[in-house]
């Protein structure tokens, strides 16, 4: 979130708790209901270009996308991915 805040760009945005927008200064978009009463937020940064994580961060990233069995339903989910700027 601290990314996202320091781009300062409408392009640019967070999926993170409401608690690290406030901390940030960001605006809520949408608020979401965890379905899992230990819901546990990590954060993902999806840009064009490489972004620099420091060693001392253990860094593995996993991207799972649910959908239903409909044509064109992943697509739907990963347009914004593909969309250019």
């Amino acid at each position: 979130m601290e990314k996202v805040a320091q781009a300062n760009s409408p392009r640019v945005a967070a999926l993170g708790s409401e608690a690290g927008g406030v901390l940030h200064g960001l605006q809520v978009l949408e608020r979401i209901e965890a379905n899992q009463t230990q819901n546990i937020t990590r954060f993902v940064v999806l840009a064009r270009k490489a972004v620099n994580v420091s060693d001392q961060v253990p860094a593995k990233t996993t991207l799972l996308i649910a959908t239903g069995q409909q044509a064109g339903a992943l697509v739907e989910r990963c347009w914004c991915c593909a969309i250019t700027t």
